[in-house]
């Protein structure tokens, strides 16, 4: 009964997009495909990490953003700022989705750190 209500509760929040978790011990992931999802999945990854595994996820993500924006040369960077005026939420997106979506904290801490990790999806 228990496991059933479970099964149904998660099925319900994930189906609404609040959530990007798998049960049974499998690691919570980012999903970047939009900023409310992003957001919600975020404060889900994050929450689930111990206090020291919290601020280096945290500063794995500001590592992770930062290069992605050297990566892209000074003239995106330019391209960035002047949209990021106009609409950031879809420039923070830009940014985030293809470096951020379906991984893992480890998978983020590894990232900031050069090392490749496959992407979950």
């Amino acid at each position: 009964m228990k496991g059933t209500i479970l099964a149904a509760v998660a099925a319900v929040a994930c189906a609404a997009g609040v959530c990007t978790f798998t049960l049974f011990g499998k690691k919570h992931r980012i999903d970047a495909t939009s900023l409310p999802a992003m957001k919600a999945s975020l404060k889900v990854v994050r929450d689930d990490l111990k206090p020291a595994r919290r601020q280096e996820f945290d500063a794995a993500m500001e590592s992770v953003l930062m290069q992605s924006l050297r990566d892209g040369g000074q003239r995106e960077l330019a391209e960035v700022k002047k949209a990021y005026k106009a609409d950031p939420e879809s420039v923070f997106l830009r940014l985030c989705k293809p470096i951020l979506h379906g991984r893992t904290a480890d998978e983020v801490i590894a990232q900031s750190r050069g090392e490749t990790t496959p992407r979950a999806r």
